[in-house]
């Protein structure tokens, strides 16, 4: 099972994902690229990237309970997996230009780092008042 602070990460990721991909919508709206094009990508990339991030999660959670060796393997396999869905996620929306925009499937992927950023910048002030 996965434990609460993964749990709790993944639905910090959540909320932090909605938040960029609303502004990424505002952001194509203000640059004349706004269609429903834009939401159904921003949609896939959104929902993608989530079944991404908890799978990792899992993964990582799952990695915890073996011995490092066996850890490093798994976490690593189950990187070309996660790398492959994001691929077919991709191809599918440059596949499908009338359901969706690629490029707004695709910055998705790119959020969780910046999410993961600005959270652990949050919590160093934090940290820093105490």
């Amino acid at each position: 099972m996965i434990e609460k602070n993964l749990l709790k990460e993944v639905g910090k990721m959540a909320i932090g994902l909605v938040i960029m991909c609303v502004i990424t919508a505002v952001s194509f709206l203000v640059l004349g690229y706004f269609s429903y094009q834009v939401i159904f990508g921003l949609c896939l990339g959104y929902l993608v990237c989530m079944l991404n991030y908890s799978f990792l999660a899992y993964c990582v959670g799952k990695a915890v309970e073996k011995d490092v060796n066996k850890a490093k393997a798994y976490i690593s396999g189950t990187y070309g997996l996660r790398m492959i869905l994001i691929a077919v996620t991709i191809i599918v929306a440059i596949r499908n230009p009338k359901y969706f925009n690629y490029i707004a499937t695709a910055i998705p992927f790119l959020f969780p780092r910046i999410i993961i950023t600005l959270t652990n910048m949050f919590k160093k002030k934090e940290d820093a008042k105490e």
